[in-house]
């Protein structure tokens, strides 16, 4: 057991990059054994946080609720998917900074939204190689959804992953052309 003064701090960003811009889509910051997580742009809107008590909370439209209590994130074993949600936003000022020995940012094509844009925040035990693995194999296995990439925070208890996806192509075109049909259908 981590003793809890444990001095820890790591920041994981994923931002979106066009033409010369960036747009800071996802944050999550551990500060000891406190993990926030959340969009950018939608202030105490969505977003989560594990403390080291094992207490969750979540933002919503209707203020802070009480989640459902996890493991210690100290004593934390395994993987798990903390937060997902595909964002996209209008703020283009984000200016990123590089990585460092506490911050990591995965940086983003803006090509890679225009099919959707699906962001995943894993937690996973440290030194287990292997269910990282397994968690990519976990995307590459989805039918109609295409892996874009991922980066991980590996210094931490736990260690952090985030994991970006889309649509494959031919899921992307089924939905818009069912989405064209709906459309011309008469409402009754």
């Amino acid at each position: 057991m981590v003793s809890p003064q444990f001095n820890q701090e790591a920041d994981l960003r994923v931002a979106l990059h066009s033409e010369g811009r960036y747009q800071l889509l996802f944050f999550a910051r551990l500060q000891g054994f406190d993990l926030y997580a959340g969009p950018s742009g939608l202030k105490n809107l969505l977003r989560s946080s594990w403390h080291g008590t094992g207490k969750v909370h979540i933002h919503t439209p209707e203020g802070r609720k009480v989640g459902m209590p996890l493991v210690m994130p100290e004593e934390f074993r395994g993987r798990a998917k903390l937060y997902s949600g595909g964002y996209s936003g209008t703020d283009w000022s984000y200016r990123p900074k590089p990585d460092s020995s506490t911050r990591r940012t995965l940086i983003l094509e803006s090509i890679a939204a225009e099919r959707g844009l699906s962001l995943d925040l894993w937690a996973v035990e440290p030194q287990r190689d292997d269910l990282v693995a397994e968690i990519l194999a976990e995307y590459r296995g989805l039918k109609g959804i295409e892996l874009i990439s991922n980066t991980r925070v590996d210094w931490t208890r736990p260690q952090l992953m985030a994991v970006a996806g889309t649509l494959t192509a031919a899921a992307w075109e089924a939905s818009r052309r069912s989405s064209n049909l709906s459309a011309r259908d008469p409402v009754v």
